[in-house]
């Protein structure tokens, strides 16, 4: 509900921002081969909106960032972006 108070021109540009990270993230992913290139854009998108909710609360319980909640969005999104993985070489 936050959204529908924010300002229209902030809005477009943190959007804005955001989508050119979750492409550029995208790309990183699938030139790595650590996703298959079939896979949809908006799974970048996700996972990166997903990572910066686990920064905010890493850096709300300490002002250094929580090591353990960090830690846990790094095991959550490796789980998901593995479901994404290129098939072969997979292993069972």
């Amino acid at each position: 509900m936050w959204f529908a108070g924010r300002n229209e021109t902030l809005d477009a540009l943190v959007r804005s921002f955001d989508e050119a990270q979750a492409e550029r993230l995208w790309l990183l992913l699938a030139e790595r081969n650590l996703i298959s290139a079939d896979t949809p854009r908006h799974v970048a998108q996700i996972a990166f909106e997903v990572a910066n909710r686990f920064f905010d609360i890493a850096f709300r319980r300490s002002p250094d960032g929580d090591d353990v909640t960090i830690d846990e969005g790094r095991r959550m999104l490796t789980a998901y972006f593995r479901t994404y993985a290129p098939t072969a070489g997979r292993s069972a």
